[in-house]
């Protein structure tokens, strides 16, 4: 006998032995037992999640000789036959390869007939989707009011390209994509029923490959039998998926977290000898920084990820929630951009710096802020990290993480600081000033006495030898500027004495503050004088900010009943964003501010002079203000925007105190309480005195401004064109050479 495929093998017979979508069994089997049987049902979900498995059980249900039933026996002979695929009233049409209008007519000219064997005529449609137009519409009308011993199943991964006509004559179900946890309770089923030994992250590595689907599932799970010949491993499986460990994620973190670059660019290295998915490698970094995630917040997740809880748990306190974000963040944007790169390895390489890289930057910018703490805390958490490290590295070639050592209590209360391991970076170019350490109460003190004294006794060493290399730097950069030139202000006195002069203790803090002040002046002016010899941009503003620094006198206390210093006016916005073009290259310049190219100004051609006896033959009236008293009013009143519009399309007339408007209809829209008042208004000052408007519509108002101007205009231009065309020399044009005016071209002047 031939082997059959587990998907085949093991397809469902019965709705009990369906696996997943409860909410489509349970419809189908109420509907069985009630009775209730709609003509259409419609089948949704993407590929291997049971439509045709549901449609097949529903034709047995309909068709079991011991009834209609939801339980069919899966025993009598139309049971048995519609499993074989043999059952006459059972029509599955393959809808991809029978698109035609002619195969849709064929197949409807037998459902008038009634079953041969069953109860119902079941019609499965598979893949309903790819159906042309021309036979969707065939099948409407017996869609609709088939005969009662018919039924439509349809199956489609694509509801979208269903018309409307046909889901409206269906009753629609949405199959669900199958969850890990089903997959995976379905293949521990199994396996052991066909003498498959298997691990369980393998199976888990299945699951997560068949992406919801459980006949792709099975379809994998065949490829890695016949590839382990019978031993489902956790190895084998990544190497036929082509997946990697999730070890060489955890190494990976590890490293940039201990800044183990050499650790990290050898973990990439290890990653492209195995022929390793790069992309798959940064799913496992991404999973890996959501679980870490989520440990931060509830600690117990760390055991629902598939890497060791003992790693998640220990990388979770060592890195802060906003590092984990970031580094989540910067691995999706890598993921993204990886195709973009020449190759994988040089763009995950890229990404992997660029993870280590705002590591470094987050260490040293808030080391200097990052007060003092006992340093067996942050060799406790450095520690973790490497044992950490270490077993990861010795771990890589084997399919699963050993586990790291418990941390001792030190460690463990270090671990709820994450910034306590950016203290290892001693990145200060700065002096930093002493804490002041107060001490709480009395009791505390012999306590906190040797903590102190540690922190005092450290940072003492630190000023020391700033100092001294300060002190280096500055005779060095005095000296050079000296060679070209440069005088040192000399040290200015105190003019006045302070009424109350401080301790002995208090003036030596003070002067080496002071005296470092200013020599910090001085080699700002020295060093601005270098630069301005060297004719380095920018060295004017260090030039005169220095002159400004030099001239200020020094701070003096101000006594109490001194006036309050006027504040400075604030620049305008385009003096403080002004662009400084000194730093800009000069095609730059050129596109910001382009030189601008004096035209020559073209000579003009003589005016040829209007003869003293000249008269126009054109009419002198061009506005209908010379010829209309209501033109020559709005004129007057100056009215502009729609209240001039409103005038111009009216009729005036007066009596008394009493101004009647006839507008056109077409302007009504204008009208409003306001616009009236301002007419008023204007009419009261053109006038004199108070008047009364009346304003009516009437359609087709005549003789108002517009059309007045509208004549004048039209008459003016067939003078002009009859101007032209009387003249004697176009007349002789015309004639001889049979030329034509334009008239679209004259206007009146």
């Amino acid at each position: 006998m031939s082997y059959q495929v587990l998907a085949r093998k093991w397809r469902p017979q019965t709705f009990h032995q369906l696996v997943g979508q409860q909410h489509v069994k349970q419809a189908l089997v109420n509907a069985l037992n009630e009775q209730r049987l709609h003509h259409a049902y419609l089948f949704t979900g993407t590929r291997g999640v049971g439509k045709t498995t549901i449609a097949r059980i529903f034709a047995k249900s309909l068709n079991c000789d011991q009834g209609v039933t939801s339980n069919p026996c899966g025993q009598c002979d139309s049971c048995l036959d519609i499993e074989a695929g043999k059952f006459i009233d059972l029509i599955e049409i393959d809808a991809a390869s029978r698109t035609k209008v002619e195969d849709t007519r064929e197949i409807l000219d037998n459902v008038q007939y009634a079953p041969t064997r069953g109860r119902y005529k079941v019609y499965l449609i598979d893949e309903v989707h790819m159906l042309s137009k021309h036979s969707f519409n065939a099948l409407l009308k017996t869609l609709e009011e088939p005969p009662l011993h018919v039924k439509f199943l349809l199956a489609t991964t694509d509801p979208q390209k269903l018309p409307v006509t046909i889901l409206s004559r269906c009753l629609q179900f949405n199959l669900n994509a199958m969850s890990q946890q089903e997959i995976i309770t379905q293949l521990s089923d199994i396996l052991p029923k066909e003498q498959v030994s298997f691990e369980l992250p393998a199976l888990q590595a299945l699951a997560k490959a068949a992406d919801g689907s459980m006949r792709d599932a099975l379809s994998l799970t065949d490829q890695a039998i016949a590839q382990t010949n019978g031993a489902l491993t956790l190895a084998a499986v990544q190497q036929m998926l082509g997946l990697m460990d999730s070890a060489h994620a955890v190494t990976l973190l590890t490293a940039i977290a201990c800044q183990e670059a050499e650790t990290l660019l050898q973990a990439v290295d290890n990653i492209a000898m195995q022929n390793g998915n790069f992309v798959s490698v940064l799913d496992d970094l991404i999973a890996l920084t959501h679980a870490m995630q989520l440990a931060q917040l509830v600690p117990q997740a760390a055991r629902l990820s598939d890497f060791e809880p003992q790693d998640v748990a220990l990388l979770a306190q060592q890195l802060s929630p906003e590092k984990v974000q970031l580094y989540y963040q910067l691995l999706l944007n890598g993921k993204r951009d990886l195709q973009w790169a020449p190759e994988q390895k040089l763009g995950f390489e890229m990404l992997m710096l660029r993870l280590l890289a705002f590591e470094k930057t987050n260490l040293q910018t808030t080391a200097p802020s990052t007060p003092a703490q006992p340093t067996q805390d942050a060799n406790g958490k450095v520690g973790g990290l490497r044992a950490l490290l270490k077993k990861s590295d010795s771990a890589t070639a084997s399919t699963s993480l050993v586990k790291p050592e418990t941390l001792n209590p030190v460690s463990q209360a270090a671990q709820t600081e994450p910034q306590q391991t950016e203290v290892q970076q001693p990145a200060v170019q700065e002096p930093v000033t002493e804490p002041v350490v107060e001490t709480p109460d009395e009791p505390l003190a012999p306590q906190l006495q040797p903590i102190e004294m540690g922190v005092h006794a450290e940072s003492d060493d630190i000023d020391d030898a700033l100092q001294q290399e300060f002190s280096q730097q500055y005779e060095q950069v005095m000296a050079q500027a000296s060679e070209q030139g440069f005088a040192a202000a000399p040290e200015q006195q105190p003019t006045e004495q302070a009424p109350s002069s401080p301790s002995p203790e208090a003036q030596q803090g003070q002067n080496p503050a002071a005296n470092l002040a200013d020599k910090e002046q001085q080699a700002q002016s020295a060093i601005a004088r270098i630069l301005q010899n060297r004719n380095i941009s920018g060295a004017g503003q260090l030039v005169r900010a220095s002159e400004d620094g030099a001239k200020k006198p020094q701070a003096q206390p101000a006594p109490i009943s001194q006036a309050p210093t006027p504040v400075k006016k604030k620049a305008d916005f385009k003096t403080r964003h002004k662009t400084d073009e000194s730093k800009l290259a000069p095609e730059l310049l050129q596109q910001i501010a382009p030189v601008q190219i004096k035209k020559e100004v073209e000579p003009q051609a003589p005016s040829i002079p209007v003869p003293e006896d000249f008269s126009s033959p054109i009419s002198d009236i061009k506005f209908a203000h010379q010829q209309d008293e209501w033109a020559h009013l709005i004129k007057r009143m100056g009215l502009g925007g729609r209240m001039r519009q409103f005038a111009l399309h009216s009729i005036f007339t007066k009596d008394g105190h009493t101004f009647q408007l006839e507008v056109d209809q077409s302007q009504q829209h204008l009208d409003s309480p306001m616009l009236r008042q301002k007419l008023t208004a204007s009419l009261c000052e053109i006038y004199g005195y108070e008047v009364q408007l009346d304003i009516s519509f009437a359609p087709g108002v005549i003789d108002s401004p517009y059309l007045i101007q509208q004549k004048i205009d039209a008459d003016r231009y067939q003078q002009a064109v009859d101007v032209i065309n009387q003249d004697a020399n176009v007349v002789q044009f015309v004639q001889e050479f049979d030329a034509t005016v334009d008239e679209n071209t004259v206007q009146a002047l």
